[in-house]
């Protein structure tokens, strides 16, 4: 067996080449399946660390599903030496869970009968004929930053991130020459900003970056950023608007600080980023606590990852009643009696770090990864097969899933519902999939895919109905089972004045003369019961039968022969 690459002669390669290279410079150690990359990538791209382990499986996982078998591929090639090297693009997640387009180049060395693959990893996006020798790089950058903390130890300053919005779009349509004429126009911008101390950058992919270790404050960030603006909007009137565009930046006042320009920039590209999500065209300043949270985000997507890789690990079902709202009442011992015909199922993670992480936080978290498809396809062949058990007792017992639309778009939704039926041997009508209801709702392809849903022979269920679009033309053509009440939607009802009551009765009245049922969800008490029960509701789910229980105590809880 080969003997590994020692890490530390990898790591000062890698920040040596960092010193002459605007790339992103890698090295792949093939017998120890290890992964070593430049630190300054992670401000960037959505990787695990600068390095890692078990490389060649986890690399796949951050290329576009469509690429995965090409670059599969190009790994085992460029590994067993069937190939010397290889230059490829592809489209790998960046730290905002976008895939962006990057030119990748591998190279196969033996070095001391130590086989490695160094390369490197380019923005595919970045505008290569745009240069302006009055502004410094990329590498200028970190090593003024170096020489700045080498002489003050921690910094007191601002920096700024600029960024032309859809700059890639304008280029690809009126073409690069354009582009760069844009970019041209910024510079010039920036560079009449550098006064007092203050020194302009630019890094690939067309950024610009402002930076001053002289002290600063928020209120300069602004007024650097409406300087620039007027020397974009000067220079679009004097050429007769020939280019108009609109620019987007990100800003941090720091004092005493001594992170590292890497955690500077990471700090910043967050901040662009959601700039551009309030809108573009604006400055947005750094945010700790949306920081905070967001790399919490990705911290608990890396675990995630991690369970998932873990057979699971981490990732339960738990089930909550459906109960006929018509078999509802009181014994006379006061004693809540209820009648089961249904059992939706909830999925929870819980990890040792984290602890329990709520619903509401971490499937937003999978559903921005892409993980949702891999926990959705676990959470069909379990639900399914708890459904199964159940049924060879209770036979009209079902049990719903929720389903993300981003399942039905990023995964083949239909043949993992069918390879599921298949592998648990559950009865179809014994299986509901809960849509939510949203503006996506009326889209064609996912009309046709809940089409071929019901053909399977399964249900489909709008849930939250009242809290999206309420597009009425869509229930038409779905054929829902059911109507789920949201609890917000309910609980608004139950404690506002009669409009909303009448919202709720002609609701049920429409669903009844389409030929679907109504749950109201959030039920919390029987005194919600006895309001709502006047308008004719189906079924009922909330706290007040059960909050949501393992597969065991519900069945203890809710299912007797």
């Amino acid at each position: 067996m080969q003997n590994k690459v020692d890490s530390s002669i990898v790591k000062n390669i890698i920040s040596l080449l960092e010193t002459c290279t605007e790339s992103f410079a890698f090295v792949y150690d093939i017998a120890a399946d290890t992964f070593f990359i430049s630190e300054r990538t992670l401000a960037h791209y959505d990787l695990p660390g600068a390095q890692f382990s078990g490389a060649a499986r986890t690399i796949i996982t951050f290329v576009h599903e469509d690429e995965r078998v090409r670059c599969s591929g190009d790994i085992e090639s460029i590994i067993s030496n069937k190939k010397n090297r290889i230059k490829a693009t592809y489209h790998i997640r960046n730290r905002y869970g976008e895939y962006v387009s990057v030119e990748i180049r591998m190279l196969h060395l033996s070095v001391s009968s130590r086989d490695i693959v160094a390369g490197s990893i380019d923005p595919a996006e970045k505008h290569p004929f745009f240069e302006d020798e009055n502004l410094g790089s990329e590498r200028d950058a970190q090593f003024d930053f170096d020489t700045a903390r080498m002489d003050a130890g921690a910094l007191s300053g601002f920096a700024m991130q600029i960024e032309v919005d859809n700059l890639i779009s304008i280029s690809e349509r009126v073409g690069f020459e354009a582009g760069n004429e844009i970019l041209s126009i910024v510079a010039d911008a920036c560079k009449r900003q550098c006064v007092d101390d203050t020194k302009a950058y630019l890094f690939s992919g067309g950024k610009f970056l402002l930076i001053n270790f002289s002290g600063g404050s928020v209120d300069e960030i602004r007024r650097r950023y409406s300087g620039i603006k007027q020397s974009i909007r000067d220079a679009e009137y004097a050429s007769g608007y020939k280019r108009v565009f609109t620019i987007s930046a990100g800003g941090i006042a720091f004092i005493n600080d001594t992170s590292t320009l890497t955690e500077i920039l990471a700090k910043l590209v967050f901040t662009v980023d959601f700039a551009r999500k309030d809108g573009k065209d604006m400055l947005e300043l750094f945010n700790a606590r949306e920081y905070a949270n967001y790399l919490r985000a990705l911290e608990i997507e890396s675990a995630m990852r991690d369970s998932i890789k873990n057979k699971f690990e981490g990732f339960t079902l738990l089930f909550q009643p459906i109960v006929n709202a018509k078999a509802v009442g009181k014994s006379n011992s006061e004693k809540l009696s209820k009648i089961v015909v249904g059992a939706e199922s909830l999925l929870r993670w819980k990890n040792e770090r984290f602890g329990t992480v709520g619903a509401g936080e971490f499937i937003p978290i999978l559903e921005r990864s892409g993980l949702i498809v891999p926990v959705g396809r676990w959470v069909l062949i379990k639900a399914f097969a708890q459904c199964a058990a159940w049924n060879t007792l209770f036979p009209e017992l079902y049990v719903s899933v929720n389903i993300s639309f981003v399942q039905i778009l990023q995964s083949n939704l239909v043949s993992e519902v069918q390879i599921a039926l298949e592998r648990t041997k559950v009865n179809p009508k014994n299986i509901v999939l809960e849509i939510t209801e949203s503006g996506n709702i009326d889209d064609e392809e996912i009309q046709s895919v809940l089409a071929e849903l019901l053909a399977l022979g399964v249900k489909i269920d709008i849930d939250d109905f009242g809290t999206g679009f309420s597009n009425l033309r869509y229930l038409q053509d779905i054929h829902a089972n059911t109507l789920k009440l949201d609890y917000t939607f309910i609980q608004k009802a139950l404690t506002g004045d009669m409009k909303d009551l009448k919202i709720i009765e002609f609701i049920v009245g429409m669903a009844h003369a389409l030929g679907m049922t109504v749950c109201m969800e959030g039920i919390e008490s029987y005194g919600n019961v006895e309001k709502l029960l006047p308008f004719g509701p189906d079924k009922f789910q909330g706290y007040l039968f059960s909050r949501p229980v393992d597969a065991r105590t519900f069945a203890k809880e809710n299912l007797h022969t």
